[in-house]
């Protein structure tokens, strides 16, 4: 869930963990989080939706936030979902590996 405090910072709450945006510790947390590449970090259509009782001077900021969010993760599932698609990182290397030594041979 997204919401903005007094002062206008983003803040969102992805189950029990809450991330201030604008807390640059808190942030780097935040995208270490959405970024990882581990697709067992899940994201429900929940955590970037915004709080009904946030301020209205706020939401247009939070609907920005809200739109990119859903669209980054949309994308990164894709990301995973054709990483997957195409084998273990160990066997995409040695595929490359392979296909460079033929190359050199040629």
């Amino acid at each position: 869930m997204m919401r903005s405090n007094e002062k206008g910072e983003v803040i969102v709450t992805m189950g029990n963990v809450s991330y201030n945006l604008a807390i640059n510790d808190e942030y780097v947390e935040f995208l270490l989080k959405i970024t990882s590449p581990d697709e067992s970090v899940f994201f429900n259509e929940e955590t970037f939706s915004i709080d009904v009782q946030s301020s209205p001077e706020h939401k247009d900021k939070l609907r920005r936030y809200s739109e990119f969010l859903r669209k980054f993760s949309e994308m990164r599932l894709e990301a995973i979902s054709e990483a997957k698609s195409q084998g273990s990182m160990d066997k995409r290397i040695s595929e490359i590996s392979a296909f460079i030594k033929e190359l050199k041979s040629e």
